[in-house]
């Protein structure tokens, strides 16, 4: 079902007092320009406790296992390392969750999370997840994902003013990116790669489209 697959890149805004993004997750109030993994926004955390993105999980939705992706900024100072996603299960507090895999691709990091959700009493009735960074502020996040593992998803970012499909993300939530003219043709095609020990990855030109008049 829809209802289990959660996705948000910041680009809009659904419901801004409500601090909601479409796809279903929180932290629109938290929106900036600064800075974007894909399209022109992202989200920044002002204090250390700002839950960025957020979802929340009630007892009639799918117990299971589901995969979380997100990205955030490498910084000088390593602070995308306090960058965590987190659950506060009903009347159980809040748990820090440590990432299965990350991946560096230029001055971005994905992390990667498998989590089982489920309900083991009675009075439990909520169970959510949100990104944080509890030690700094000013760290950006883009790129949400939460689904089952079982499901493939794929997400798109177009110009709001020309329609131009602009990014896309694979089910590994890796981009690729579009460039184009101004009379809307496509020119140039740019595949993200991650770090290795002597190569500086991040989004890098695969194709080239040259037009002659």
């Amino acid at each position: 079902r829809r209802d289990y697959l959660y996705y948000s890149g910041a680009e809009r805004v659904l419901d801004f007092p409500a601090n909601l993004f479409e796809g279903g997750v929180r932290g629109a109030k938290y929106q900036s320009n600064d800075l974007a993994h894909t399209g022109n926004f992202s989200v920044r955390n002002e204090n250390p406790r700002d839950r960025v993105f957020e979802i929340e999980f009630g007892r009639k939705d799918y117990e299971g296992k589901y995969k979380v992706s997100f990205w955030t900024n490498k910084t000088q100072d390593g602070k995308e390392k306090e960058a965590k996603l987190f659950v506060e299960r009903d009347g159980a507090g809040i748990e820090v969750l440590e990432p299965s895999e990350v991946v560096d691709a230029g001055c971005w990091q994905l992390q990667n999370y498998y989590v089982d959700i489920f309900f083991d009493n009675s009075q439990m009735n909520y169970i959510k997840f949100f990104v944080s960074n509890r030690s700094y502020a000013g760290q950006f996040f883009d790129d949400f994902r939460f689904h089952p593992v079982y499901s493939r998803v794929n997400s798109y970012v177009y110009n709001d003013h020309t329609d131009e499909l602009t990014y896309m993300l694979n089910e590994n939530n890796f981009a690729t990116a579009y460039k184009y003219d101004k009379a809307g043709r496509l020119i140039k095609t740019y595949s993200e790669v991650p770090n290795d020990r002597s190569f500086v990855g991040g989004l890098k030109v695969v194709s080239k489209n040259n037009y002659k008049y």
